[in-house]
């Protein structure tokens, strides 16, 4: 495999991953296979298993740095990422919610590689502030919703529905 990855040719690679079978390819692995798969290792298993250990913070931080550490390329934002999905487990009780976020920001992640297809756009000057304001915008939102959401999810899922009176 090692001796394969050395010998391809980088160019030819990406020509064949933007090429419509490699496009097939990369919806179904990145945004269903990879999606389900890392979420049933990365919170069904290790962070549950971290989070009756050492508690639900500890947990949060190693699983998120674990989780990182899979994805080399954007450590920053899969850790951040793996914070939010721990926050959709605490706060649904279900794999589910975590599932669907992770497969919605694959991708809103991905989607700007069919953009060549579906949208021609003539080249934008980057030194106006007009350029930036969809990804200032997105940054504005996640500074203000993670630690919000983090807060939202000191209470476990499991910890309210014991709390509910049962009729």
């Amino acid at each position: 495999l090692a001796t394969s990855l050395r010998s391809a040719d980088p160019l030819q690679a990406w020509n064949w991953t933007l090429s419509p079978p490699g496009l097939a390819q990369m919806v179904v692995l990145s945004w269903v296979v990879g999606p389900i798969v890392e979420e049933l290792v990365f919170r069904g298993l290790l962070y549950r298993a971290w989070e009756r250990q050492w508690g639900w913070i500890p947990a949060l931080v190693l699983t998120s740095a674990c989780f990182a550490l899979f994805h080399p390329s954007h450590m920053v934002s899969a850790f951040l990422g793996s914070v939010v999905y721990v926050c959709l487990l605490r706060r649904t009780g279900t794999l589910r919610a975590s599932i669907l976020m992770h497969m919605a920001f694959n991708f809103l992640v991905s989607w700007p590689l069919f953009g060549q297809y579906l949208l021609t756009v003539e080249s934008r000057e980057h030194a106006r502030m007009s350029t930036w304001t969809v990804e200032l915008a997105c940054l504005v939102f996640v500074a203000i919703a993670v630690p919000a959401y983090l807060a939202l999810a000191r209470t476990d899922a499991r910890e309210t529905a014991a709390l509910q009176p049962r009729s």
